[in-house]
């Protein structure tokens, strides 16, 4: 079985070009709760930077969307196990 994987769209710095990035869905949450930076390319450009706070934001939307496991919170993720509708409403 393959790793499961998150993919997110980045915006070339230099033309705007948009293309989807695709990352470890467990690398990603690992960042994100670590405050550690994640790194975007753009190959159209051969650029690399490090994603701005706003990017940070959408990947978190992104890995929640793909992976519900993950629950973010801002500048933070955590691994909660997920719960069905008898646990929410008790």
């Amino acid at each position: 079985m393959s790793e499961p994987t998150v993919r997110f769209p980045v915006s070339c710095p230099k033309c705007g070009r948009e293309r989807l990035a695709e990352l470890s869905a467990d690398v990603v949450a690992d960042a994100l709760q670590k405050g550690s930076d994640i790194c975007l390319v753009a190959t159209c450009h051969e650029v690399i930077w490090t994603a701005t706070e706003l990017e940070l934001e959408q990947i978190q939307e992104y890995l929640g969307a793909v992976h519900p496991g993950h629950c973010s919170f801002r500048g933070h993720m955590k691994l909660v196990p997920e719960l069905d509708n008898d646990e929410i409403n008790q």
